[in-house]
Parts: C-alpha cells; sequence; structure tokens
C-alpha cells in the first residue's frame, strides 16, 4: 500500500511537470513571470519559481517551493471563462482548479480541487488582455487524491502573473 501511494504521488508530480512543460510559456530567461503565495496549515508559503503557460483554454500557472530537501508545489489552472470579480467555487469541478503537491525522497502527496470532498474558492481580481497579466485570490481545503482523511489547508492564496501568447 505505501509503495502503491509513492507511485501514484510520483505518477501525480510527473503528470504536473509534464502538463507545465507542454504548456507555452512565457520566454522570460525561461520561465513565466509570477508568483504564488499562500498559508498552507498554518505556514507561510511562497514561489521561489513560477511558470506560466498558456493552453487553448486559459492559463497553467505552477510554482514551487524547495527547503531541506522537500520540494512542494501549487498549481492553478484558469480558465479563459472565468469572470472577473466573481468568486468562483473551483473546488469539486474540472474548470478551474488549484492543486498542491508534497514531495521528499521518501514520498510524495497530491492534493487536488477535483476530489468532492475538496472545498474553497478562487476569485479572478485582473485579466488585462492588452498586458497579458492576471491576479487573484484562492483559498480552501484540498483533499489528498488517494486518502479521504488528508487534507491541506490552504489559506489567504495570492496569485499575480504575466504570460505570452503565441
Amino acid at each position: 500500500m505505501k509503495k502503491s501511494k509513492l507511485l501514484t504521488g510520483l505518477f501525480a508530480t510527473s503528470f504536473l511537470i509534464i502538463l507545465v512543460s507542454s504548456c507555452k510559456k512565457d520566454n522570460n530567461n525561461g520561465a513565466g513571470a509570477g508568483s504564488i503565495n499562500a498559508t498552507i496549515n498554518g505556514t507561510a508559503w511562497q514561489s521561489q519559481i513560477t511558470e506560466v503557460g498558456h493552453w487553448q483554454s486559459g492559463l497553467l500557472l505552477s510554482s514551487t517551493f524547495t527547503k531541506s530537501g522537500d520540494t512542494t508545489y501549487i498549481s492553478i489552472q484558469l480558465h479563459d471563462s472565468t469572470k472577473v470579480g466573481n468568486e468562483n467555487d473551483i473546488f469539486g469541478n474540472t474548470i478551474n482548479t488549484v492543486s498542491y503537491t508534497r514531495a521528499t525522497n521518501s514520498s510524495a502527496s497530491f492534493y487536488s480541487s477535483n476530489r468532492d470532498l475538496s472545498h474553497g474558492v478562487l476569485t479572478l481580481t485582473t485579466r488585462d488582455l492588452t498586458n497579458r497579466k492576471v491576479t487573484g485570490t484562492f483559498s480552501g481545503v484540498l483533499y489528498n487524491l488517494e486518502n479521504d482523511k488528508d487534507s491541506v489547508k490552504i489559506e489567504n492564496g495570492q496569485f499575480n502573473a504575466t504570460y505570452k501568447e503565441d
């Protein structure tokens, strides 16, 4: 069972990395311009690297934070149909999603807003199509894809990104 969880977590993390790599990236020194920060289970989290990819139906923001050999990722999939100023109940659907991954040398855990148990909101505060900039906030509880009793609480989440199109 433990090996299965590790493999599933590693698969989910690999999928996220491949998904971000396949998006059309902003070409600002090889990475998109942006940041994501939040409070995760009471601890401040701020991205060290953020990549912004534009895909045919929206944006994918993916951020990484590494400390003492542990790496965590937050990704936000933001659909083009998301309206500015609306509080979007994004949890449990697949239009807009928030994901959190925690990976160590020995294990990985993947949490997603796509889980029915997950709940929270995302608010798009700016969508500047001329300057290709998006900002917004998010918060909620994300549940582990393999364990209904394991969750992470995200508070005061904020994102700010610029992107390029073809």
